[in-house]
């Protein structure tokens, strides 16, 4: 099933509009287009920023001795046979 497009009106100034046109130009692509691939470049980057933070503020690193057990357990761990669950930011971030 193909998505509803929504039109948004944006704001910008003579100067940054005309440069954000020519630079679509050169790039051949439509405006609308460069908008959604920039806006959501900057979602996702923000993201993986707002995970590292999360990381960094919440998680110690880990003892020489646990980083080898955790290694040993990836070296033999078999997939088909996990008892986990995987999860994604969201999860972490809404959990």
């Amino acid at each position: 099933m193909a998505q509803i497009s929504e039109r948004i009106n944006i704001m910008f100034n003579k100067d940054d509009l005309l440069e954000i046109k020519d630079y679509c130009k050169k790039k051949g692509i439509s405006f609308s287009e460069f908008a959604r691939k920039t806006l959501m470049k900057e979602i996702r980057e923000q993201e993986e920023h707002d995970l590292l933070k999360f990381i960094n503020e919440n998680c110690e690193f880990v003892e020489k001795e646990e980083e080898k057990e955790i290694k040993a357990f990836l070296k033999n761990y078999d997939e088909s046979q996990a008892e986990f669950v995987e999860v994604n930011l969201n999860d972490i971030l809404q959990g």
